[in-house]
């Protein structure tokens, strides 16, 4: 009875022994997997961080330098305009557009002096057919010219949005104005009859035939 008493409690002393030891191993295992996925989640985040910044960042490259830098001549008049757009030929098509408005506008300066010099010299303004006559010539050169102008650079940017921005340089000749507004008048021979005895006649005619030399020369 005593004997078997005693092998009782030593089981029982193995048994918890047993048991207590499996809980602190069990517990370090899971102490150890935490460990690691905590380690490894952090070590992702890290790899991840450092692919993000590795990313390139596209930035809205400075505007180019013969953009706003102007050449200065007494023989062309040039603006520049740029515009924005998801469609890369909408953009450029936006652009020529407010560049031809803006040279619209130079050409109505050029031509409105032209013809106040002739109406310095003649009173255009007083008589009526005359002023219609002359009127026609500036609504069909401004018309013409127009058409003739051309874009001499052009570069194409992509936005940090992936829209296109386009810049433009056009130019107008002001010798061409200067030609087509004398062809202009001589094909109304009362007009340039009236404006030939002109010194604004006289020195348009010198300017374009100035130019018209040069051309042939040069080609």
């Amino acid at each position: 009875m005593t004997n078997t008493h005693v092998h009782d409690a030593t089981m029982g002393r193995t048994i918890r022994k047993a048991t207590r030891t499996a809980a602190i191993l069990g517990f370090t295992s899971v102490l150890l997997l935490t460990g690691c996925a905590d380690n490894k989640s952090a070590s992702d985040v890290a790899s991840g961080a450092r692919h993000e910044a590795a990313e390139p960042v596209v930035r809205v490259p400075a505007e180019p330098e013969w953009y706003s830098d102007l050449p200065g001549t007494e023989d062309a008049i040039y603006v520049t305009a740029t515009r924005v757009s998801p469609d890369r030929q909408m953009a450029e098509n936006m652009a020529e557009n407010q560049a031809r408005a803006d040279l619209a506008q130079h050409l109505s300066i050029m031509v409105s002096t032209l013809q106040r010099d002739f109406d310095e010299q003649i009173n255009v303004a007083g008589d009526l057919e005359l002023l219609q006559t002359s009127q026609v010539v500036v609504e069909s050169v401004t018309h013409t010219i127009l058409e003739g102008t051309y874009v001499d650079k052009k570069e194409t940017h992509l936005t940090d949005k992936d829209y296109y921005r386009v810049f433009i340089r056009m130019v107008l000749d002001r010798n061409i104005v200067r030609e087509r507004y004398l062809e202009e008048i001589k094909k109304h021979k009362e007009l340039e009859t009236r404006l030939r005895s002109t010194e604004a006649f006289q020195q348009l005619e010198r300017k374009v035939a100035d130019y018209r030399e040069e051309t042939e020369a040069g080609g």
